[in-house]
């Protein structure tokens, strides 16, 4: 939601036990034990994260005022290229579907002999691109034949393409059976894009 690390929600229509207890959330306590404080504020004990909660406050309103019908649209089209691109480099593998309205705007693959960390190291050192690589929180994923961990590519509403020399590709040169030199084609991957965040009137 473009908010501060370590801000979130919870959303739930049953009752459920706080998962910590401290000051805060007690509404009384005694020798014997303590009471709850009904609704959002029996879940938040000890000294709550304000500066995060202002911050994950002004990033919803950001993008009710952005309208999530124009973030999705931005995003599949972000997905889309990256999509296309990568499924012309020979050796890489992209998991879920090619069809954007049936995904969110991040990308998985992986690159045939190579470690995901590897890969992620060669294209931040290589080209200035931060990809996620590992299990992605989902490693129950990874008890299924091939490779171990993923790359992760997340598009944001951040993200603008710019023009001709400037814009996002995803073009491998000298494409080659041999599944061994996909490291060589990822190394001469680019993709540039410039981080313009919008400014809200």
């Amino acid at each position: 939601m473009l908010g501060p690390k370590g801000t979130g929600v919870l959303w739930t229509r049953k009752e459920i036990e706080p998962l910590l207890v401290g000051g805060g959330m007690v509404e009384d306590v005694s020798a014997e034990g303590f009471k709850i404080k009904k609704g959002h504020e029996g879940f938040e004990a000890g000294t709550p994260h304000i500066s995060g909660g202002i911050g994950l406050g002004r990033a919803a309103d950001y993008l009710v005022e952005a309208d999530m019908n124009e973030v999705k649209a931005h995003e599949d089209k972000l997905a889309g290229r990256l999509l296309d691109g990568l499924c012309e480099i020979r050796g890489v593998d992209v998991y879920g579907s090619s069809n954007t309205n049936d995904r969110s705007g991040i990308v998985s693959f992986t690159v045939r002999g190579l470690a995901p960390h590897d890969v992620a190291l060669m294209l931040d050192h290589a080209s200035n691109i931060m990809v996620r690589s590992g299990h992605h929180c989902c490693n129950p994923s990874d008890e299924a034949p091939g490779p171990e961990g993923r790359n992760g590519q997340s598009l944001p509403l951040s993200v603008q393409y710019e023009r001709g020399d400037r814009s996002t590709s995803w073009n491998s040169r000298g494409h080659s059976k041999d599944d061994r030199l996909a490291k060589k084609n990822v190394q001469k991957t680019t993709f540039r894009a410039k981080v313009r965040p919008r400014k809200l009137n």
